[in-house]
């Protein structure tokens, strides 16, 4: 036991000496931040239209720390006018998550002038700047690095296209028919602008509206009247009345407010007495 003693007595002198001339390493905190790469941005088109069209502007920030693994990029994409004294800018900030690792790429897509964009522009040609702060996971922060777009946007004003229409519908236009009788009638509209608002399909007399439908909301494309009966009240006829002549068109209307009306049709409503007695008529 002595001898155990003896030993352990100078290995304990002997360590407590180095440590308290600093032979041992010391463990020190991270606080190197990464190193940033200038942002890249990229512009998925050059030219787009105010509305009903748009495009991306993606940024890419590469980065790599020494130490510990990446977190994140706060990257923000401001915008300016060019080339005009009223100054249009702004600006849309977004945060990237990076790859547990201490080398990767952080890419934020930012849209414009999509439903739903993180960016709406008015026409105008505009400049595109970009700034990215990256921190790791101990949350050592880079100097904000920046970047300038090497392309404009030039936002054009759509142009406008009036809606399309189509009815097909029974009976014919120039006949006559007996009373009571159905009519058939399928209201199709179209817009190349994507922006149809809603259909309206009417039947009138002389003295009344006999049939009114409509369809809105936007992207309507079709109206359909299938079983429409149209009666002697319906046409306030009395009982010396034994016809009645009947239009019918549809309109369609977009979202800017333009209008398309097919052309007025018209048919010959008649008693079914007076109707039957023609026809007889006709076969003698």
């Amino acid at each position: 036991m002595r001898s155990k003693r003896f030993y352990s007595l100078p290995v304990f002198l002997l360590v407590l000496l180095l440590a308290l001339i600093g032979c041992f390493p010391v463990v020190k905190p991270d606080k190197t931040p990464p190193v940033v790469e200038t942002p890249v941005i990229t512009l998925s088109a050059t030219t787009v239209p105010d509305t009903g069209g748009g495009m991306t502007v993606t940024v890419s920030v590469a980065a790599q720390d020494a130490h510990s693994n990446l977190k994140d990029a706060v990257i923000t994409l401001t915008w300016n006018t060019v080339g005009t004294d009223l100054r249009d800018r702004g600006s849309v900030t977004k945060t990237v998550t990076y790859p547990a690792a201490k080398t990767g790429t952080a890419t934020a897509a930012f849209s414009v002038n999509l439903l739903g964009s993180d960016i709406t522009l008015p026409v105008g040609i505009y400049s595109f700047s970009a700034s990215a702060v990256v921190q790791d996971v101990k949350l050592n922060k880079a100097e904000p690095k920046s970047a300038t777009a090497a392309q404009n946007l030039t936002v054009q004003k759509s142009s406008e296209h009036s809606p399309t229409i189509n009815v097909t519908y029974t009976p014919t236009s120039g006949g006559k028919v007996g009373i009571p009788f159905t009519f058939t009638a399928t209201v199709v509209g179209a817009d190349t602008d994507g922006d149809l608002t809603y259909l309206e399909f009417y039947i009138l007399s002389d003295t009344a509206t006999v049939v009114s439908r409509m369809a809105t909301s936007t992207g309507t494309t079709s109206l359909t009247i299938t079983t429409e009966q149209i009666t002697l009240a319906m046409l306030g006829m009395g009982p010396g009345a034994f016809s009645k002549t009947l239009y019918w068109y549809a309109l369609a209307r977009d979202a800017p407010g333009h209008v398309t009306q097919s052309p007025n049709k018209s048919i010959t409503a008649q008693r079914m007495a007076l109707a039957v007695l023609q026809l007889s008529l006709l076969h003698i």
